[in-house]
């Protein structure tokens, strides 16, 4: 009898254990921002190695509007590409060509649907610099 209740109790702080981890709020890193945050991505491009800052990509939820920003002079265009968490094809939004510019895109994303974005510059000759991805809660 006493094995039976030792094992009936190690097997339900088991389950409380598991269930505790399932509930516990995960890294900022680690998953989607929340609801009605603004996101941003700094892009670089690298000259021998070092990073030098062209421009950004910004979602802000409450216009529901990416922004593409270009610092340098005229050159490589910035350019995001984003999707809906889990599907395996993106879409790419272009920006501006010109220093100082700033290109809006106004989308209309699925209100609470976890979406994943990037930004990259686009180079002749070699391999598109891009950020990490990030993710947010439309």
């Amino acid at each position: 009898m006493r094995k039976t209740i030792r094992a009936v109790a190690v097997t339900t702080l088991a389950a409380l254990g598991t269930v505790g981890l399932l509930s516990t709020p995960a890294a900022a890193d680690d998953g989607p921002s929340p609801r009605g945050s603004d996101e941003k991505i700094n892009v670089y491009t690298y000259t021998f190695g070092e990073p030098d800052y062209a421009g950004y990509v910004e979602f802000k939820h409450a216009d529901d509007k990416f922004y593409l920003y270009r610092q340098k002079s005229a050159g490589n265009r910035i350019y995001l590409e984003y999707a809906r968490k889990g599907s395996p094809s993106f879409s790419t939004l272009v920006g501006p060509y010109e220093e100082g510019a700033t290109d809006v895109h106004d989308l209309n994303l699925t209100e609470g649907k976890v979406y994943k974005f990037r930004g990259c510059i686009q180079l002749d000759y070699e391999e598109d610099d891009c950020s990490g991805y990030q993710h947010f809660t439309a």
